[in-house]
């Protein structure tokens, strides 16, 4: 059975597939300032790359949102894509105030974590769409 794949899924799958590569690059450069390897330039690298991220997961919910509006099953798939972008606004707001404290660091962190989660899957559910 042959599936049509519209150009609304292709765009998210493209998106969610930029917000993982960026999620990764923030992942290696998250460890490297965790493991002593602190500098101001892996630190804006990390905070830029979180830009991005946070972009890319909005233009990947209004992707989403055209998905859903073109196939009703995608609602799910919509408000999956739609927590992305919830989560790197909070994210983004607890890099911001993490200062020296240690608590708002391992929150920033563990947060991280559940976003590498969520983006991933949200590549991996567009794949089992096909």
């Amino acid at each position: 059975m042959a599936t049509t794949v519209t150009p609304a899924h292709s765009r998210l799958k493209t998106t969610a597939l930029v917000i993982n590569l960026a999620v990764l690059v923030q992942l290696a450069l998250g460890i490297a300032m965790l493991t002593g390897l602190y500098s101001v330039a892996i630190a804006k690298a990390h905070s830029g790359v979180g830009y991005i991220t946070m972009i890319g997961s909005v233009i990947a919910a209004v992707f989403a949102w055209q998905l859903s509006k073109a196939d009703a099953s995608a609602k799910g798939l919509f408000f999956h894509a739609l927590s992305l972008p919830v989560l790197a606004i909070i994210q983004f707001g607890l890099g911001e105030m993490i200062g020296g404290s240690d608590a708002l660091k391992w929150l920033h962190v563990a947060l991280g974590i559940a976003f590498v989660g969520a983006s991933v899957s949200l590549y991996t559910l567009l794949d089992k769409r096909r």
